[in-house]
């Protein structure tokens, strides 16, 4: 009854230990009708006290047994047993209804799946929903040097209607986090614009801006921890230095500079669960703390997850943060430029000045970002660019012709 649409994870590389055709072919060895689902290389040999049972596992995580696949993609067997999980789930009933089912798949680790699989999925599913959204986690190429995929060859009519975007947020934290490996605002530029490139205007517009997820660390612990890549060196497990405090004023107005650009550039927004109320943690497990609501107290933050030393933090929503959320979501819901509108970064003189608009027939929306700790005086270029325009929106700055240091000014333009 609240117009929510609901769309569900499907994780179709791998499966867990408990899943019940792995549990068959460990009991039942070769014997087993699963058997050919996994790629086996050993078998548990009884007569010893060890298990020599082994397999390939994602990433080489033996807990997530990988499904076999062979030329044309997962094995027959496996894509039938996939098509039964989506008509479950998207017609329960089997009534040629889909009301009752869910609206859509996110799609796990995808570029690790044959793509011709992901075609036939996509027919599967819009068979029976042509309404249904799918988007895919199409993510690294190499994760080792950073470098993340064009994921182009999964945009389109017949595999998927977006993507996860995290080469975004890649750009943001280089140019607004970092501090001693920060990027020059030319090569910021040549990012964005590669990436527009990539995908095409139109098709970029449907894929997921993405600034934290269940995979990383939250952008607010992000902004606490410059210089180092997205994804990289923020698991305690193995980074202990992560820093995993509660963010400072200056680091949340850092944040702000993200969430804006994330709501201002092309494509749509994806909030993580608690962003919105100023959650912080590094990556997974600390990433997934329960969520924070307004109408409970709670305790302190004391503990460190591997338990090191630690600050105390309070922990509430953050209710600044909920209503700049709040108040970005109301401007896009209003704003055709932002929604479909065309895009272009405009030419300044500032290094530490970042500026773009975004337009649709007679209108304009302009956007300023002030990356330093410094205020920042407009050159005479910018003034140019915000003939006939009034401004809408900023974290601390007024009408005039400077922006404060880590603040962004919103313009609304009219070009008649």
């Amino acid at each position: 009854y609240r117009g929510m649409k609901i769309i569900i994870d499907g994780v179709f590389n791998h499966v867990g230990i408990p899943f019940w055709a792995f549990e068959d072919v460990r009991n039942k060895g070769k014997s087993s009708q699963y058997v050919d689902w996994f790629t086996i290389h050993f078998w548990d040999d009884s007569t010893t006290s060890i298990d020599e049972f082994d397999y390939d596992g994602w990433n080489g995580i033996k807990d997530l047994p990988v499904l076999k696949e062979d030329e044309n993609g997962l094995i027959l067997p496996i894509q039938d047993h996939i098509h039964e999980i989506i008509k479950r789930w998207m017609d329960p009933n089997g009534d040629g209804d889909p009301s009752d089912g869910i609206d859509g798949w996110r799609l796990d680790v995808a570029e690790q799946v044959d793509i011709n699989f992901w075609r036939t999925f996509n027919k599967w599913v819009t068979d029976i929903n042509p309404e249904a959204y799918l988007t895919g986690e199409v993510w690294w190429d190499d994760f080792w040097t950073n470098e993340m995929i064009n994921a182009a060859p999964w945009l389109g009519d017949e595999v998927f209607d977006g993507v996860m975007n995290y080469r975004l947020a890649d750009a943001l934290f280089k140019f607004f986090i970092d501090k001693k490996k920060k990027i020059t605002r030319l090569e910021f530029a040549n990012i964005l614009q590669t990436m527009i490139n990539d995908y095409g205007l139109e098709q970029f517009h449907s894929v997921q801006n993405v600034l934290g997820s269940h995979d990383i660390e939250r952008i607010a612990s992000a902004c606490v921890n410059p210089d180092r890549w997205i994804d990289h060196a923020n698991n305690l497990q193995f980074n202990p230095e992560f820093k995993v405090h509660r963010p400072n004023s200056k680091e949340r107005q850092i944040q702000k500079l993200l969430i804006a650009f994330q709501f201002l550039f092309p494509g749509n927004p994806y909030i993580y669960y608690g962003d919105e109320a100023g959650m912080w943690g590094a990556d997974d497990p600390d990433c997934r703390k329960p969520m924070v609501w307004s109408e409970f107290d709670y305790e302190n933050e004391v503990y460190h997850p591997y338990r090191l030393d630690k600050q105390f933090d309070s922990v509430a929503v953050n209710s600044d943060l909920m209503t700049f959320y709040s108040n970005l979501i109301q401007l896009r819901k209003k704003s055709t430029c932002l929604n479909s509108g065309e895009f272009r970064i405009e030419n300044v003189s500032s290094e530490e000045l970042f500026v773009f608009s975004r337009f649709q027939h007679h209108s304009r929306i302009t956007a300023i970002f002030n990356r330093s700790d410094d205020v920042q005086q407009y050159p005479l270029d910018i003034k140019n660019v915000l003939n006939n325009c009034v401004q809408q929106m900023s974290i601390n700055s007024t009408n005039s012709d400077k922006i404060r240091a880590r603040d962004f000014q919103i313009w609304t333009c009219n070009d008649r």
